[in-house]
């Protein structure tokens, strides 16, 4: 390893780029003083990473760049690069690089760049590359001026950095420093984590028992509510059942309640009628006794007829009441009707054993009616043959006319049925068209729901589409809402940045902020601030004046020199750096060597740099002074052609910052464009007008937002609205297909009692004239065979006793009998009313709302026909009221009509007794109901109460709840859930008070726990690892050090006689047992002297013996290079030559670079730098190779021969 070649561009007097070429052997640095010699030694010491600016002789590291002349302007950096020749096996570097380049920068601001062929590095690899190599900024291979004598007058223990670079252990050393750093760290964080992690330790315990008890706690709630739940859902859906249960009996009592009123109410009304016929037969009685016997069977007749007309009337009332009961039936569940249906068929079946009994009562009256008739026979048969033949005839007609007003009777009512079932088939049939129509405004009604509710689903996915379309587009605004807060943000925080920058002059020297801090506290007057604070300058032309200033930008202006002169006092009090200050009153700028009227002749000429800014007048001269001979060019090659053109007479800056100086120097490269101190403003307002347009922006993006939110909120209330009517029109659907199916319903039983009704009235036709062919002929028989009664009479009427007593027995037995018939006809027409009432209730089931018009329809019928019977019935009283006096006369009937009002009596305490029972069963009904209506307000209020808990405990709906999945039990399960439901509930009260937020504090503290003791564990582990590292460290820097020191003492005692020619020298240890950090005495006697410190040798003894330990330990621990700045100056020429021969003798391991005055040195040296300044401030290097001198004069130059 040897050094090939050393760069220096802007460092300290070397301003120009200056490259210098080492080869092997001796190479002498020669000039005059202060020609910039020892500047080469500072710039090698600087690159290899010298962080003290002391070292390099500055008094701050901005003191390397080149600050300046009257001709030149300073730089704005520093660059110094070395490069190594790494091809020797034996000193290579670590690494894989045949050459290696380090370069280091250095720029106004402070900052320092350290690069390895390139390649941007910490100034720790580079001082870590050259450690035990010599060459580091700490290595005895580097000298610098009137330093050879310290390392005789340092202290023992300061120059041992000096014998531990000899013994190669400063790697180590620097390893063990920098394990002991790291051993301090890892003490200082186990301590920090250790107090970190007992605090938490201290937690996670309370914490763990806390969690583990809410985990248990929210494990038992989770459990306890889903018992709580099923077991509610359970009692609701039971609670529903008993509850509908109870409805519909309570549905049932309350229609027999109803029943059983109008049933009573109907029996009342009949026993008062039956009351008030009884007491008319009564006193009737007497009056129709002498009458019974002409109009008895006419008596018969029209009695039969009023009990008829009454039944029918009874009958009439008791089919209105029916009918309302209908209607109010139909309002009723369904479940009513069947109930009904079933009573009304256990009716029927109670009235057809009845009927049958009656039937049979009445054919057994019949055979005994035949026994009286044949008794009858027997006295006729002994009465003479005309009285026979007269009663015979008289019978005969007494049917006839019988038969003859049954027959009118039939007629009247064969032609009311008639006219009846007429206006029922007009009205089924009417009733068919109306369903037809009905059922086809169904049909049309169906049809448009449903293509009403296609056009609103298509209109709900045109709504979607739209709101997602709308959500989108939301989204992407409120996305690009953030972008945008985060963008302002961001920009905030940079001008903030910068506005603190420009407050605490950030990226300003230290001297130019305490004078503008003293400035401000008025310590200083006079103060205006520092160049780039006076002057404004447009975004284009910001990194152009930034570059043409330079350094010049902190510079400050001042109101005179007196204010200058009070600066510089306050910063040399405050030891606080050097500034440069420009009074207003003392700068005076010179003319420009070019004109504008030979610039504006070039291209790309935008002006000169003082007049493409902007500042107060009376800052003028400062402007002019430090930018009037800048002409500012839009790019390079246009800047180049006017450089060239004025021969390079006058300075130009570019637009990106490249400079062409006067006299032909070129300075340019990369340019950073954010935070100079020129940029800085403007950033500021650049990025303030950037704030203003986002902040626009996201107002408008808001505006947007809220457009597009409306419109989504609006698309969400169309979409509700329509799901609204689309719900309604799929309820209006099914209702009018459900109505669509009554309909149809009705109409197939409307078509089924039309054909009935039908079929009665062809019935009723072939009856009438069978009916109207008897009456004819009854007719014309009585009116041929009364003439001939006429003469019979009289012997009739001799018969007459004897006949009486029989007929009162006959009309006796015949009044039975026809009570009988009477019961069995009132029964016929009760079972005909049941089967009709009957057939209604299905009908009823098929259609309630056309029976409802039916029945009402029925009432108004019947009510007409009530109101007929009623008039017959007048008519019929009207008759008995005539026939009645007539029954006066007829003193045998009296007796029959006392007998008539004692049966009415027995009827009517039967009725009465009917009255008693229906009562009865009346009270019983109504207790039933007002249990029923107050089980059914219990179970009311227990279902109310069952969802309320629901709600209130859970906040669940029951709807809500079966759609979470909490499913009922069963009913077998229900102890079984109660008692589960039981034992959490005690289990969380045992549990007590409960910390649910316990769980996530628990984890987290736990987490960070292991966290710390994990990082604890791998502390410890570090100090352990350290602590080896250390020990092994210090061993074999122990041993290296003490065997080093050893061979070092001998070789110094050599080398000592040697330069001296006698005497002694030896090196000692102070404290053995301590080498590492023991100091190290020198002691030496050159000959005939006894030296008992080293502070009484000469200055140039001590800095012999420098020299000699110098070489001994080149001859221990050669190394690559050796920088060597005037070590010899105060030695003699005896010496001198010494000196250079022992060099000579060691150059051929050693590369020497050696700056020196003395002509010994020269003449050993194999190429010769001549330093020279021929400007002031400005080095020069001139080279001299002695061989090709030697080759060329053909003298030899080296081995102490003059030249």
């Amino acid at each position: 390893m040897r050094i090939k070649a050393l760069t220096l561009h802007g460092f300290k007097s070397f301003p120009d780029k200056t490259v210098l070429n080492f080869e092997n052997g001796i190479t002498a640095v020669v000039g005059p003083n202060g020609s910039g010699k020892s500047n080469l030694s500072d710039a090698i010491r600087w690159v290899l990473g010298e962080t003290s600016a002391k070292s390099v002789r500055g008094v701050k590291m901005e003191d390397v760049i080149f600050s300046g002349t009257n001709n030149r302007r300073a730089m704005a950096y520093a660059e110094v690069s070395l490069t190594i020749d790494n091809t020797d096996e034996d000193t290579k570097l670590a690494l894989d690089y045949d050459e290696v380049t380090v370069t280091r920068r250095c720029y106004r601001s402070g900052e320092s760049e350290y690069l390895i062929n390139g390649k941007t590095v910490r100034q720790r690899d580079v001082t870590e590359l050259f450690l035990n190599t010599g060459m580091g900024k700490t290595g005895y291979s580097m000298i610098g001026q009137g330093k050879i004598a310290e390392i005789i007058s340092q202290k023992s223990e300061e120059r041992r950095k000096i014998f531990e670079e000899a013994a190669g252990i400063s790697k180590y050393r620097f390893k063990k420093n920098e394990a002991e750093r790291k051993m301090q760290a890892v003490e200082d964080n186990l301590v920090r984590l250790t107090d970190i992690c007992q605090e938490l330790g201290s937690r996670v315990g309370p914490l763990e028992r806390e969690s583990n008890k809410a985990k248990q706690y929210l494990e038992y709630f989770a459990e306890k509510k889903k018992l709580d739940i099923a077991l509610w859902l359970f009692d609701i859906d039971r609670v529903r059942v008993t509850l509908h249960d109870c409805e519909d009996k309570f549905s049932i009592a309350k229609h027999g309640l109803e029943m059983a009123d109008d049933t009573l109410a109907a029996l009342e009304t009949q026993n008062e009628k039956g009351f008030a016929v009884s007491q008319e037969n009564k006193m009737n009685a007497d009056r129709t006794a002498d009458q019974i016997k002409a109009v008895s069977e006419e008596s018969f007749a029209l009695e039969g007829q009023l009990r008829l007309r009454e039944n029918d009337i009874g009958h009439y009332r008791e089919l209105i009441t029916r009918a309302e009961n209908e209607i109010s039936e139909r309002n009723g569940a369904l479940g009513v009707h069947q109930e009904s249906l079933e009573e009304l068929d256990r009716n029927c079946g109670e009235m057809r054993t009845e009927l049958a009994q009656l039937e049979q009562e009445g054919q057994d009256a019949d055979a005994a009616m035949q026994v009286r008739f044949g008794r009858r026979a027997e006295l006729e048969n002994r009465q003479t043959a005309n009285r026979t033949a007269y009663q015979n005839e008289q019978n005969r007609m007494t049917e006839s006319r019988i038969r003859l007003s049954a027959l009118e009777a039939d007629g009247q009512n064969t032609a009311s049925r008639r006219d009846e079932l007429e206006e029922r088939l007009n009205e089924a049939q009417s009733n068919a068209r109306m369903l037809e129509e009905r059922i086809g405004q169904a049909d049309n009604t169906m049809r448009e729901y449903a293509q009403r509710g296609e056009e609103l689903r298509g209109q709900i996915a045109a709504i979607d589409a739209k709101t997602g379309e709308a959500r989108r587009q939301l989204d992407e605004l409120r996305e690009a809402c953030n972008r945008i807060e985060v963008s302002v943000s961001s920009r905030k925080q940079r001008i903030d940045a910068l506005q603190r920058m420009e407050e605490l002059f950030e990226g300003y020297s230290q001297s130019v902020r305490r004078v503008m801090q003293a400035a401000e506290r008025h310590e200083i007057a006079g103060v205006c601030g520092p160049v780039s604070r006076i002057i404004t300058v447009k975004p284009k032309y910001s990194i152009a004046m930034e570059m043409a200033l330079g350094a010049s930008l902190q510079n400050i202006v001042v109101e005179s020199e007196d204010a200058a002169k009070a600066a510089i006092r306050y910063l040399k009090d405050n030891n606080a750096g050097r500034a440069t200050f420009y009074p207003l009153t003392s700068i005076r700028p010179t003319p420009a060597r070019v004109g504008e009227q030979t610039l504006r002749g070039y291209q790309g000429y935008l002006g000169m740099a003082s007049d493409l800014v902007e500042f107060d007048a009376r800052f003028r001269n400062v402007v002019v002074y430090l930018l009037g001979h800048t002409a500012v060019f839009d790019t390079l090659d246009h800047a180049t052609a006017m450089a060239r053109g004025t021969g390079f007479g006058l300075r130009a800056v570019t637009l990106d910052g490249q400079i062409i100086n006067a006299g032909g120097s070129f300075t340019g490269g990369s340019v950073r464009r954010d935070s100079g101190m020129l940029t800085r403003s403007a950033e500021i307002e650049k990025i303030r007008g950037e704030v203003e347009a986002l902040k626009k922006e996201a107002e408008q993006k808001k505006k947007e937002s809220e457009t597009w939110e409306a419109r989504v909120s609006e698309s969400a209330g169309e979409k509700e609205m329509l799901a609204a009517q689309t719900e309604l029109l799929q309820s209006l659907y099914h209702a009018e297909d459900t109505q669509k199916q009554v309909l149809l319903s009705q109409k197939e039983s409307d078509e089924k009692q039309t054909a009935v009704l039908i079929a009665a009235l062809e019935g009723l036709e072939t009856t009438g004239q069978e009916n109207m062919r008897e009456i004819a002929s009854l007719q014309e028989y009585l009116d041929r065979v009364g003439e001939e009664q006429t003469a019979r009479q009289q012997e009739f009427d001799a018969l007459e006793k004897e006949r009486t007593a029989l007929a009162n027995e006959i009309n006796r037995a015949g009044q039975a009998q026809t009570a009988l018939q009477l019961r069995t006809a009132e029964l016929r027409k009760d079972m005909e009313a049941a089967e009709r009432t009957r057939a209604l209730t299905q009908e009823a089931i098929a259609g309630v709302a056309v029976q409802i018009g039916r029945a009402k329809a029925s009432i108004d019928e019947n009510r007409e026909l009530i109101h007929r019977a009623e008039e017959e019935i007048n008519a019929s009283k009207q008759k008995m009221e005539l026939t009645g006096e007539e029954i006066k006369r007829l003193e045998a009937a009296q007796e029959e009509l006392r007998a008539a009002a004692l049966r009415q009596d027995q009827a009517m305490t039967a009725l009465r007794e009917k009255i008693r029972q229906q009562s009865h069963d009346r009270e019983i009904l109504f207790r039933e109901y007002t249990r029923l209506e107050s089980q059914l307000s219990q179970i009311s209020a227990e279902q109310d109460k069952l969802i309320s808990k629901l709600w209130e405990e859970y906040e669940l709906t029951v709807s809500a709840a079966h759609e979470a999945g909490y499913a009922p039990i069963a009913e077998s399960e229900r102890t079984a859930t109660v008692a589960r439901q039981s034992e959490y509930r005690n289990k969380i009260r045992a549990l007590g008070s409960v910390n649910t937020n316990a769980i996530e504090e628990y984890r987290e503290v736990k987490e960070r726990y292991d966290f710390m003791n994990g990082q604890i564990n791998d502390l410890t582990t570090s100090r352990e690892e350290l602590h080896t590292v250390i020990f092994q460290l210090e061993k074999e820097m122990r041993e290296r050090f003490v065997s080093t020191m050893d061979q070092l003492n001998r070789t110094f005692k050599r080398v000592f006689r040697e330069l001296f020619g006698g005497g002694n020298a030896e090196l000692i240890i102070d404290d053995p047992e301590n080498v590492l950090e023991s100091g190290i005495t020198i002691n030496v006697a050159p000959p005939g002297k006894i030296i008992n410190n080293l502070s009484l040798l000469s200055g140039g003894e001590q800095s012999f013996v420098a020299t000699a330990l110098l070489y001994a330990i080149l001859e221990v621990n050669p190394t690559p290079f050796c920088m060597l700045d005037e070590v010899e100056a105060a030695l003699d020429d005896v010496n001198v030559s010494r000196f250079a021969e022992y060099a000579r003798r060691f150059s051929h391991k050693t590369q020497f670079i050696i700056i020196t005055h003395r002509r010994g040195t020269m003449e050993r040296a194999d190429t010769i730098y001549g330093v020279t300044m021929p400007e002031r401030g400005i080095s020069r290097v001139l080279t001299l190779n002695v061989n090709e001198v030697e080759a060329k004069l053909g003298i030899k130059l080296n081995g102490g021969k003059e030249s």
